[in-house]
């Protein structure tokens, strides 16, 4: 097998690791990262919005 790369964090953590804000930032750039994927440029702000309620 080779050695693979450790998968790089979209949103490097900016509390110390283990902090549970860390992943409160993950959850909403990873639906953020989607919503821009599925609906393309149309999706600017709004959805920004939407994710972070």
């Amino acid at each position: 097998m080779t050695k693979q790369k450790k998968h790089k964090l979209l949103y490097p953590p900016r509390y110390p690791r283990g902090d549970p804000r860390n992943y409160e930032r993950m959850q909403a750039g990873g639906n953020l990262s989607r919503m821009i994927k599925r609906y393309g440029k149309l999706a600017g702000k709004e959805a920004r919005v939407a994710v972070r309620k």
